[in-house]
């Protein structure tokens, strides 16, 4: 059993501990149970995996131990981070491949995996001369760059033009392919027709259509062709891509936009500051004139509006009201009782802004540090069903994103972290003492030894564990967390 309530601002949840699986902190919905084990796709082979001989484990792991070694040596030497990930992905590769073996799908495995170790040597060997080849080559690239969420190192495959000249990386366009005969075809048409009935409009042929009144937009099917790129195609593609580069970086006088949170609210010189309901569509319409002294703006579920590069601005529309303004770099519009006007950058109050607009994954989008409890928790049972909750965080998390949460027991965390994570606390206020700290700082919790109180219903502590998140009391830019680790069952991060 789950009973929710919902705040003012974010979403709250009483797991009550009595009734509540073990292993489930969300309903699951109704479909196959996925294993807990790596996250399986439509490309996992039919085949049951292949298991790796001693003699074959061993290589593995001899390889692994030196470049573990070279890597050491490389951070010693105090080489440069960025280059020293790109070899560190070789390694972590094949780590990961021997602490999850389901993924030596085939015997070939074993020699694809040794390759890899091999790349990842002959890089560190290079770097250790002080040399990066890859840095500057041409067409498929393989680099690695370190995750400001957790601090893994993670992959990255770029492709590379070799008219590229390093300048202009600016105003990607976007472009869709797919092959006619892959499954993947039905979401490609999908995206495009959802483009067309929001107006824009396609010329070509099936195989290759262009956004008359988007230029920068592509929808390329090679025909008869699977899961792969056509050459034909990549030709095409290329051409188009190398187009747009040779453009340089390109600022339009007309913004479509629309979003469905301020997480994503923010595109050239338009940003959707305040929306009236979260969730439901947003969009903005904004034209300004050559000379950017006029501005006709059209906007939905909107309640706050940013406007950049304004400094020639004299007349400005919003949903037919005319306002009369000053020219400054950038100006803010507020709509109260239906009527926009100047407003403040700087505002009073708290409300659901970029950032801080929740729910409870959105604290996972950026660098968190989960809180450990250490003390003697107010209600065994409660604290005991949070710390299963952790487990099950710091156990899936791994399986999902290749990396791993990083952990402070709560008498090693100091106020500097609450200013630098999102901060996750696990346990009550008698176990987890920065719980105790911002207890009854939170207006949706009250926690005492006998009630946990959220808004106007109150649930008994012995059985219950709250979970929400609130911007932080001690780092108001911050989320605090409290018992929650990623929302989503366990089947939508294995199969998405």
């Amino acid at each position: 059993m789950k009973q929710s309530v919902t705040g003012f601002l974010f979403g709250v949840v009483v797991v009550i501990v009595a009734s509540l699986p073990v292993v489930s902190q969300t309903p699951a919905p109704a479909r196959k149970k996925a294993p807990e084990n790596l996250p399986w796709t439509r490309f996992h082979p039919a085949t049951p995996p292949y298991q790796p001989t001693d003699a074959e484990k061993q290589q593995i792991q001899s390889k692994i131990d030196q470049l573990g070694a070279a890597i050491n040596e490389l951070r010693s030497g105090r080489v440069d981070d960025a280059l020293r990930a790109d070899v560190e992905i070789y390694y972590e590769a094949a780590r990961w491949k021997m602490a999850y073996p389901e993924e030596f799908f085939r015997q070939r495995s074993v020699a694809d995996t040794l390759s890899v170790l091999d790349k990842g040597l002959e890089r560190a060997a290079q770097l250790k001369e002080g040399k990066s080849p890859w840095t500057a080559r041409k067409g498929r690239v393989v680099r690695g760059f370190r995750s400001g969420l957790d601090g893994s190192v993670q992959p990255v495959c770029v492709t590379v033009p070799d008219e590229y000249d390093g300048l202009n990386a600016y105003d990607i366009a976007f472009a869709s392919y797919v092959g006619e005969n892959d499954r993947s075809v039905v979401k490609h048409n999908g995206a495009k027709e959802q483009l067309i009935r929001d107006g824009f409009h396609f010329e070509g042929d099936p195989f290759s259509l262009k956004a008359m009144n988007a230029p920068s937009m592509m929808f390329l099917i090679a025909p008869n062709t699977g899961h792969a790129m056509h050459p034909e195609s990549r030709k095409v593609l290329n051409a188009f891509l190398y187009d747009r580069i040779k453009m340089g970086r390109q600022i339009p006088d007309r913004i479509r936009f629309l979003t469905y949170t301020t997480r994503y609210n923010r595109d050239y010189w338009v940003t959707l500051d305040g929306l009236e309901k979260h969730y439901e569509r947003a969009e903005v319409d904004a034209k300004r004139s050559d000379n950017r002294s006029q501005y006709d703006i059209t906007t939905k579920n909107l309640t706050r509006l940013v406007l950049r590069q304004t400094d020639r601005a004299s007349a400005i529309s919003i949903d037919g009201q005319k306002l009369s303004v000053k020219a400054a770099p950038e100006m803010t519009f507020e709509k109260s009782n239906g009527t926009w006007k100047l407003a403040s950058a700087r505002e009073k109050g708290l409300r659901k802004k970029h950032g801080l607009q929740g729910p409870i994954d959105d604290a996972f989008l950026e660098p968190f540090l989960v809180v450990r409890p250490t003390g003697i928790p107010w209600n065994a049972a409660a604290n005991d069903q949070a710390l299963r909750m952790l487990q099950r965080f710091d156990r899936q998390y791994p399986l999902a994103y290749r990396g791993h949460i990083r952990v402070k027991d709560d008498k090693d965390v100091t106020a500097a972290d609450f200013a630098k994570y999102q901060v996750v606390l696990f346990g009550d206020p008698g176990s987890n003492r920065w719980i105790a700290k911002i207890n009854g700082k939170l207006p949706p919790l009250r926690w005492t030894n006998e009630t946990v109180s959220l808004c106007s219903q109150n649930f008994p502590a012995v059985e219950s564990v709250p979970s929400l998140i609130y911007p932080s009391p001690l780092s108001p830019n911050y989320y605090v967390v409290i018992n929650s680790g990623l929302t989503a069952a366990w089947p939508d991060w294995a199969w998405g």
